[in-house]
């Protein structure tokens, strides 16, 4: 048996049945003297005569993207230098501990992590990852481990259960156990894990060839909380689906019916829905309606002015506040034509107070374009949208667009103002959010002359290409100080150079080092969600604008929504508090 590092004890416990699972831990001594059953330092329990508490029973529901078992564990929270072993398949093997832990292997291009990337970050209430690789070699056992200076993790699995029929080549997935998963966030000290796959064979307890390893890569951990819930688009199913943060069971708000009902805002306490609809004569006769977030239903405070206003109007993608939605007032700022029956033009922003059934005009100078998809800063002083001769009646701009600021000013507007350096030639600049500090913006960009994009296969929208702003297979990340200056490409979250449709991103409601962004994006999910092109997904990234000063990129690689529905198309993610009516 394996010596603890740290003359620390150690304690293997092998479960029973299907889901035999074997924990090897180190830990203090413990204050009780251990059971009969549980003999420690070098003593192994005899599987047979293990009592049946000792096994796993704190795996989380199967993930809908049947990424194969989701290892049962119930660990708990373990001290530093710690090595622990899970076994997950029914035919675990007493001895392999010995044989792979604390060996590296040898490195070998034949194992490849698919996902998690490289530098992704998970904040501390995300759900647990699924783990994917290919391998084409022969191996009986796989060990995904995660080790710091101060621990390592192994968990071990059978090949034959590991592996994936959503892989087309020799692939294998595994969702990390809740407490394992749990376990990565116990040493705050250091962050980052290193990350490697280990295949092996084995015969008679002895390894058969080369223990081998993939190359590592870097999961970083946050000890800081994302929070709220992913309001997003579901194509497939024409509905707004919300993902409550760590869960894996989206729920879905109740909307009016129609063709369409997405382009939606969500209200900053989770508490309402705006929702843009059409109505049975295709765009034109997209209108707006606000419901609550549980049950569907008209708020009781909305005026009857400024519910017929939204129901009878072009209007699309509009903002709340959250320092301008409570029970004193509530507002809403969108993009309207103010003109019913048909598409008309040209679209502005309007202000429209909820409770008081009034609306105006929110520009009053500085900006003679048309204007689309707006966003509050925090502190409700501040409006930022998108201008451009065309916006499409601010569903999807056509022309180049350049971004703008203006003050709210309790309703009456006021001069925009451009932000400097946004206003590139043949450049769409779009889909602006502002950060929970105020300091910076975070938009799309992409060339107004870009080539034209591959087919979606309809199961996410049209592609655009360079025609316009939505479902631009060419939008990237980009993020700018809210006074502007110089843009940043956001390297990593974009994750390639290459045409992904990164698109319509949204900031977390959590401040703190870092800022959460959810965004959809056409990139392959490892090898459980792939396509040419895929349809998209919910994927989640973190900014640590920290970076910015010493001119590093900002952002982390993004890990999937774990949860989302995997075999429909998922937009327009809304970041914000869990529904309630």
């Amino acid at each position: 048996m394996k010596t603890c590092p740290l003359a620390r004890f150690c304690l293997l416990l092998a479960a029973t049945a299907a889901a035999a699972v074997a924990v090897g831990a180190c830990s203090s001594p413990p204050a009780e003297k251990p059971s009969a059953d549980q003999e420690v330092v070098g003593q192994q329990v005899d599987s047979a005569a293990a009592p049946a508490d000792v096994s796993a029973t704190d795996a989380a529901p199967a993930p809908q993207d049947s990424a194969g078992p989701e290892v049962a564990a119930d660990v708990a929270a373990l001290p530093a230098a710690v090595t622990l072993i899970v076994d997950a398949t029914a035919t675990s093997d007493p001895g392999l501990a010995d044989l792979v832990v604390g060996k590296s292997g040898a490195l070998t291009p034949d194992i490849e992590v698919v996902y998690p990337p490289d530098n992704a970050l998970a904040p501390v209430d995300f759900a647990p990852i699924t783990v994917q690789w290919t391998y084409a070699g022969p191996a009986d056992k796989f060990v995904v481990r995660f080790e710091n200076a101060e621990a390592e993790i192994n968990v071990l699995g059978d090949a034959t259960n590991w592996a994936s029929a959503a892989s087309t080549g020799k692939g294998y997935a595994v969702t990390l156990p809740k407490g394992i998963w749990q376990d990565l966030f116990a040493f705050p000290d250091h962050p980052a894990w290193k990350l490697r796959i280990l295949a092996v064979s084995v015969s008679g307890g002895q390894v058969v060839g080369k223990l081998l390893a993939s190359k590592p890569l870097t999961f970083h951990i946050s000890p800081m909380p994302a929070g709220g819930a992913i309001y997003y688009w579901n194509t497939q199913m024409m509905a707004v689906r919300v993902l409550e943060q760590g869960q894996k069971q989206p729920s879905t708000v109740p909307t009016p019916g129609g063709m369409c009902a997405g382009c939606h805002s969500v209200s900053p306490d989770g508490s309402t829905v705006a929702v843009s609809h059409m109505m049975g004569a295709g765009m034109a006769s997209m209108s707006m309606s606000l419901v609550t977030a549980k049950s569907g239903q008209p708020p009781p405070w909305l005026h009857p002015k400024a519910k017929q206003l939204l129901a009878s109007s072009f209007t699309i993608a509009a903002a709340f506040s959250e320092s301008h939605f409570s029970e004193k007032e509530r507002w809403l700022v969108v993009p309207t034509s103010g003109t019913a029956g048909f598409i008309p033009g040209p679209t502005k922003l309007m202000a429209v107070d909820l409770m008081g059934g009034t609306a105006t005009n929110l520009v009053q100078g500085g900006d003679l374009g048309q204007q689309a998809f707006p966003a509050w800063s925090k502190d409700g002083s501040t409006v930022v949208y998108a201008s451009s001769s065309n916006v499409g009646n601010g569903f999807a701009a056509t022309a180049a667009t350049a971004l703008y600021t203006v003050p709210f000013n309790g309703g009456q507007g006021g001069k925009a103002q451009l932000v400097a350096g946004t206003d590139d030639l043949d450049v769409f600049h779009y889909y602006p959010t502002f950060t929970l500090d105020g300091n910076y913006i975070v938009y799309n960009r992409a060339a107004a002359t870009g080539n034209p994009c591959p087919a979606s296969g309809g199961s996410g929208g049209p592609s655009s290409g360079g025609e316009g702003t939505y479902d631009n297979c060419h939008a990237e990340l980009w993020m700018i100080a809210a006074t502007g200056g110089n843009p940043i490409r956001l390297d990593l979250a974009n994750e390639s150079l290459e045409p992904l449709t990164n698109s319509w991103p949204t900031l977390g409601i959590v401040p703190g080092q870092y800022h959460w962004m959810a965004f959809s994006s056409r990139r392959n999910y490892g090898f459980l969600h792939t396509g040419s092109p895929p349809s998209p997904q919910i994927y989640i990234a973190a900014i640590e604008p920290l970076k910015i000063a010493s001119g590093q990129d900002p952002s982390y690689a993004a890990l999937w929504l774990p949860g989302q529905d995997v075999t429909a198309g998922c937009h327009i993610a809304r970041w914000s508090s869990t529904p309630r009516d």
